[in-house]
């Protein structure tokens, strides 16, 4: 009789701790995926961001011109050529696809705002709202803004040519199954690129 009373014991305490094991993973998935939305969001406004406000041509249209791809943003010149991106799985901003980010989409999309508002204006008040939204395989939506001014410090032309890091990042991959952590921040202080 003790034996299958302990037996019974035994089997209650292993279920409850795979129970807790299996938690304690999904947990870890869910977390890691709420961190990487912003992550991903943080790294496109970035580059978002390090463009000029206008285009150098002078277009006055908002979204991409001529000879633009989304598929190849290096040929993006300025913030609005951002407008109505909308990719499914990431890409680097030549166009190579990330691995371990399947179903990941993000948006972005780009309007003229109003100096004392912020909102929606139907011309060139010399503020653009850059609205980029990530979308995680399981639907966990991560929407960020950020505002660039046409006379703001970022279009001033610095006294002699360089370059600058304008965002510094990590990727970490534990074994080549798992998914990649990622994880990354803007700088406010450019730092010049030392290559």
């Amino acid at each position: 009789m003790e034996i299958v009373v302990a037996t019974m014991v035994t089997g209650v305490m292993l279920v409850a701790a795979l129970d807790s094991v299996g938690a304690v993973f999904n947990t870890h998935k869910l977390n890691a995926e709420r961190l990487a939305g912003p992550s991903i969001g943080h790294e496109l406004m970035a580059e978002i961001l390090a463009m000029p406000y206008k285009d150098p041509t002078s277009s006055t249209v908002i979204g991409p011109e001529g000879g633009e791809s989304t598929t190849n943003r290096n040929a993006f010149d300025d913030v609005d050529d951002y407008d109505n991106l909308n990719t499914l799985g990431l890409r680097t901003k030549s166009g190579v696809v990330r691995a371990g980010f399947t179903g990941w989409r993000t948006q972005v999309d780009v309007q003229w705002a109003g100096v004392l508002t912020g909102l929606d204006w139907i011309w060139d008040t010399g503020l653009k709202r850059i609205t980029v939204t990530v979308t995680s395989p399981s639907g966990e939506v991560t929407v960020l803004k950020a505002y660039r001014f046409d006379n703001g410090m970022l279009e001033q032309a610095p006294a002699v040519d360089t370059s600058a890091v304008t965002w510094i990042g990590a990727e970490l991959q534990l074994g080549t199954t798992s998914k990649p952590a990622r994880m990354g921040t803007n700088l406010t202080n450019h730092t010049p690129d030392a290559n």
